[in-house]
């Protein structure tokens, strides 16, 4: 497969991995891989919660969609999706991942990540981003009570609706392209989104299709 940005991206049996430019790989499995390793993730709930490793992540008393912690090439985090967009970060300093729905991205998960930057006092223009395989714009239809929360959601960013289409009276979104506006608008500008979308691709789950089930993205250790 080609570089993508600052990625490069390849495949085996298991699925597609990406290597960053920090000497770190994420591997994005197909829906019958199973980890090799013991993978650290949220306890996703569709919430806009973003908890720091270790810290928080220990004393969780209620569902959250997304980690950061330090830059160690031996934590694994993960998480796990089918449609929604695994959305991996890194620089020189940091690391994590969110699970990023519809719900996820109109209840301000993303505001939530930038109020983690400033903790962590890292800079948007030293990270990197990956958004691995999920539902394209193509594919993902809404109702009109979703269109409305998501047009209420580009006035509030501040962000144009071209994410937003119409085709045969019907409403689509491309979340990634929402996402990418949104980071965007914090100053992130290395963003790079793999173009798989897991309802047309069959080697993923998608909810679309009626799968129940999710497949796992992680972080592969560096030992």
């Amino acid at each position: 497969m080609p570089q993508l940005n600052n990625f490069s991206i390849r495949e085996d049996k298991k699925g597609i991995i990406v290597d960053t430019p920090y000497q770190e790989s994420i591997i994005f499995l197909f829906k019958d891989s199973k980890p090799a390793h013991n993978v650290i993730l949220p306890k996703q709930e569709h919430t806009p919660y973003i908890l720091i490793y270790p810290d928080e992540y220990s004393s969780a008393k209620h569902g959250f969609d997304g980690i950061v912690g330090r830059a160690d090439k031996t934590l694994v985090f993960g998480v796990k999706t089918a449609d929604c967009l695994p959305v991996f970060f890194i620089s020189d300093k940091i690391k994590g991942v969110i699970h990023a729905g519809w719900r996820g991205i109109a209840k301000g998960i993303f505001s939530e990540f930038e109020k983690k930057l400033r903790l962590f006092k890292e800079s948007p223009e030293n990270l990197y981003i990956v958004i691995g395989p999920h539902i394209c714009g193509k594919c993902y239809e809404v109702k009109e009570d979703t269109l409305s929360i998501f047009l209420n959601l580009s006035r509030s960013e501040d962000i144009d609706a071209s994410f937003i289409a119409m085709k045969d009276s019907k409403f689509f979104i491309d979340l990634a392209k929402c996402t990418h506006m949104i980071l965007n608008k914090i100053g992130i500008k290395n963003i790079s989104i793999l173009p798989v979308c897991t309802k047309e691709d069959e080697r993923f789950l998608s909810r679309r299709r009626g799968d129940t089930s999710s497949q796992i993205s992680y972080f592969l250790p560096c030992y």
